[in-house]
């Protein structure tokens, strides 16, 4: 789970101790908080995630995926899905999905391709929006405002 870059790799994150709110410094220039699969997910993560979402006003809730499970080699773990879980329960609100099975990536990719009239592609839509397999080899760059 990730908020904002100066918070990606936190060592302090990774630990067994219970989370300190009068030690936390809240940083308001964080805009989002994205949940993924995170296989050192710890109460600290989810306690400084609940923080950013529920004092920075507009920070948004981001969820990767809303897998319930991932397979590994010897049976299946719990999924990205499953780590956003107790935020939404906590916060009574659910992320915006920009991965599988929702299309909100897809269509960011669809708009940029129709707003840039100099990108040309051919494309086939299989069996749902999300699996679309590129004809020609495009290279796409994606500007974020």
């Amino acid at each position: 789970m990730t908020s904002h870059s100066s918070h990606l790799q936190d060592p302090g994150d990774n630990t067994l101790e219970p989370f300190d709110l009068s030690k936390f410094t809240l940083d308001s220039e964080v805009g989002a908080v994205v949940c993924g699969l995170d296989t050192k997910i710890n109460y600290t993560k989810l306690s400084k995630a609940f923080q950013f979402l529920t004092r920075n006003p507009g920070c948004h809730f981001i969820a990767t995926n809303e897998d319930s499970t991932f397979p590994s080699s010897a049976g299946l773990l719990p999924g990205a899905g499953s780590i956003s879980a107790p935020l939404r329960y906590a916060l009574g609100r659910d992320p915006v999905c920009t991965g599988k099975p929702a299309g909100t990536l897809l269509d960011c990719v669809k708009a940029k391709c129709v707003s840039n009239q100099s990108f040309e592609f051919d494309a086939i839509l299989t069996r749902s929006p999300l699996e679309c397999t590129l004809i020609q080899s495009v290279q796409l760059w994606l500007e974020i405002d």
